[in-house]
């Protein structure tokens, strides 16, 4: 991979940087040894229950395109393409995905991979726009956010240069996209694993904020989740640091939590959700290098 294309994702590590020399790392440290493991504990099973949600969203779309692997393969191969796309920017690994359901075409499964992404990012949208709404937020463009508006605008010309090169391939994928959302055996049980694996990423939230003996509300939660994870979809990170983190500091400001508090329940988030599904990625990975060994 050239350096120049993944340059952009150390944009956010530059901003999680900055935040680590603007808090109190003493503080942080103390937050994350007083953390109730119990609570951690519930919040690794609620990654699972997420993982699970997230397997069975992407299996319906599947369906739709043909036979799909089954619930179990489906959230570990779920797990694979997120891992990996944790460590890409806009997270792109998740196309890795793809891979696994080859025997549907390539654009068919790309195209599952995108329903997949783009149905979550509708609805995130959709509960981030409420929630700038109903929280009454004023965005004010300072000199850094207006590096990142010129960023995102060469990103979408790059998408513009692409789609103008690709037309044909990129309008059957996006074809085969339209086609998995507009179905209606598809989308009704789309309407509702949508929100419930939404959901299941506040649960994470509060279990991790409970951990910390942080009381705040499921309503207030569903508000910062979704604003945070809308500032992390832009494409200058990795595993989310920076945007994340920057995120959680302004909005739980709101409610007089210090910035120390806020990354720690930024860090936590991060360790349980990447660890665990890190975990039953890894267990896919290692079958199929154990099949590939006894195949030579």
């Amino acid at each position: 991979m050239e350096i120049k294309k993944i340059l952009p994702g150390f944009i956010g590590l530059i901003i999680f940087g900055y935040i680590l020399s603007t808090i109190d790392l003493g503080k942080l440290l103390i937050n994350i040894q007083k953390a109730n493991f119990a609570f951690l504990g519930l919040a690794v099973l609620a990654v699972i229950l997420s993982l699970i949600l997230h397997g069975l969203k992407w299996q319906t779309i599947i369906k739709h395109y043909g036979k799909a692997p089954s619930l179990f393969e489906s959230v570990r191969i779920f797990c694979v393409g997120t891992m990996i796309g944790f460590l890409t920017p806009l997270k792109l690994g998740i196309f890795i995905r793809s891979a696994y359901i080859k025997h549907l075409g390539l654009q068919k499964a790309v195209a599952s991979v995108l329903a997949d992404r783009a149905t979550d990012i509708i609805f995130v949208c959709f509960i981030a726009m409420l929630s700038i709404f109903a929280l009454n937020l004023e965005v004010v463009f300072m000199p850094s956010q207006k590096i990142i508006m010129l960023f995102l605008i060469l990103i979408a010309a790059i998408i513009a240069f692409s789609i103008k090169r690709f037309r044909s391939k990129i309008t059957d994928i996006a074809n085969e996209t339209i086609s998995a959302i507009s179905n209606k055996k598809t989308i009704i049980p789309l309407i509702f694993l949508t929100p419930a694996a939404f959901l299941s990423t506040v649960l994470i939230y509060y279990l991790i904020a409970q951990s910390l003996s942080i009381n705040l509300s499921l309503t207030f939660l569903l508000m910062v989740v979704s604003i945070t994870i809308l500032i992390e979809t832009m494409p200058i990170t990795f595993l989310g640091l920076g945007t994340r983190e920057a995120g959680m500091i302004f909005m739980l400001a709101m409610k007089g939590i210090s910035a120390e508090s806020a990354v720690t329940v930024s860090l936590l988030y991060l360790f349980t959700n990447y660890i665990t599904l890190s975990v039953i990625g890894l267990s896919k990975l290692i079958n199929l290098w154990n099949k590939d060994q006894k195949g030579r």
